[in-house]
């Protein structure tokens, strides 16, 4: 009972933080969101922080979780596969608002210490899931993998998507008729095939 109220708890706030943020939400909107005391919400994590820290990390594993689905799908090929791990980061705002502002907020320098390393644990998850998949692509083949691909891959379909999302926000622009994730697809068919 005590771990499925934990868990209640943070999938609520998940709900209020990505609506309105960290500095927005209140405990008390949580706490009536699930018909419960704040006194409660306090039972299991001391600060809104804290809370604000476990759903982000809870994001972060279901993101990691994500990707590990979509690699370990061996009925599509390696390129479709490679598509669906561009999209997922694509939808990220959506699917994943939390997570999507913790990394943009890294890139403003708003992180915390206890933050900063979350963030390093989930970028070692995600290059560990793609060095082991291109590994395995170029344990057939007779040249080398590239030496920086993996982190090509990662840091540029982020960066990707970060522009993205700068150019139809800010600037007004509609999105591009060739994705970045088709993009990203075509340069590494050029490099796997």
């Amino acid at each position: 009972m005590e771990k499925e109220r934990k868990q209640q708890i943070v999938r609520a706030a998940i709900k209020r933080f990505s609506k309105h943020g960290l500095k927005k939400t209140t405990l008390e909107e949580v706490a009536r969101d699930l018909r419960i005391g704040k006194a409660t919400i306090y039972h299991y994590f001391s600060s809104k922080e804290e809370l604000y820290f476990e759903c982000v990390a809870l994001e972060v594993r279901l993101f990691i979780e994500d990707i590990k689905m979509i690699f370990n799908n061996e009925s599509i090929g390696i390129n479709k596969r490679f598509l669906d791990y561009f999209g997922l980061k694509e939808n990220t705002p959506e699917k994943y608002k939390l997570l999507y502002s913790f990394i943009f907020e890294n890139l403003k320098g708003n992180l915390f210490e206890h933050e900063k390393e979350l963030l390093a644990r989930f970028f070692e998850e995600e290059n560990s899931i793609i060095k082991l998949v291109l590994s395995s692509v170029y344990s057939n083949k007779p040249e080398p993998m590239p030496v920086n691909l993996v982190r090509f891959l990662i840091t540029h379909s982020w960066a990707l998507l970060f522009a993205e999302n700068l150019t139809t926000t800010a600037l007004q622009e509609q999105p591009n008729e060739n994705s970045n994730k088709d993009l990203l697809v075509k340069a590494l068919e050029n490099l796997i095939t």
